[in-house]
């Protein structure tokens, strides 16, 4: 069951509100966001059949459910946010494949699925947020490295050059070896940039060739 607690400004100290969202499910590791017009919206995991569920309250209306990944489909959390257009865009783990995984829905249009990163176990625990031009934003835990990524979409080809000359490589603390391989913008259709990001005892280290 999922149930959303609303904070009002009904009484003098303020009150909180209780609502049932989804009594249908034994449902777990919600992800609460708002659109631009102040509505509550929610995605969650739905057990025990594992799919990736959205919901939304506009206005005065009932809460409303649906589908975005199927069965078995998110594991270790989503991330609900919002693009400067209103439309909901989800980040989540893939517990099929291991991979990060990004879903958005478009105006009326049904939800669109693509993997943003399949190199080893990556997705773990993922935050999403847009940045002022409306270009998501992605950290989450690689699990077969051991170490954050941050992962960008920017309406720009991105192509890889492999040169040796082109690679970062920084040798941190803990014996890690992180690469990032060397990039150049050609102009046309999009693509996702990953950039590892790496636990030191001193806070966060992030490699990243612009």
């Amino acid at each position: 069951m999922v149930i959303i607690i609303t904070g009002t400004a009904a009484a003098e100290d303020g009150t909180w509100v209780i609502e049932n969202v989804d009594n249908t499910s034994q449902s777990t590791k919600t992800s609460l966001a708002f659109d631009l017009d102040g509505n509550p919206h929610v995605s969650y995991l739905a057990n025990p059949q594992g799919d990736l569920m959205y919901a939304s309250k506009i206005g005065d209306n009932p809460w409303s459910t649906e589908m975005v990944a199927s069965t078995g489909a998110l594991d270790y959390y989503s991330s609900l946010a919002f693009d400067l257009d209103g439309n909901p865009h989800i980040s989540y783990f893939d517990n099929n494949n291991d991979d990060l995984m990004y879903a958005s829905k478009i105006g009326a249009n049904p939800w669109s699925i693509e993997t943003v990163d399949s190199t080893g176990t990556v997705g773990f625990y993922s935050s999403l947020a847009f940045d002022l031009d409306g270009n998501p934003h992605i950290s989450c835990i690689d699990i077969t490295n051991g170490f954050i990524k941050y992962a960008s979409f920017v309406p720009t080809l991105i192509t890889v050059d492999s040169r040796s000359d082109n690679n970062v490589e920084v040798n941190v603390a803990n014996g890690m070896n992180i690469k990032t391989i060397g990039m150049q913008t050609t102009g046309s259709p999009v693509v996702w940039m990953i950039f590892p990001v790496i636990v030191m005892f001193a806070g966060l280290v992030i490699l990243r060739r612009n």
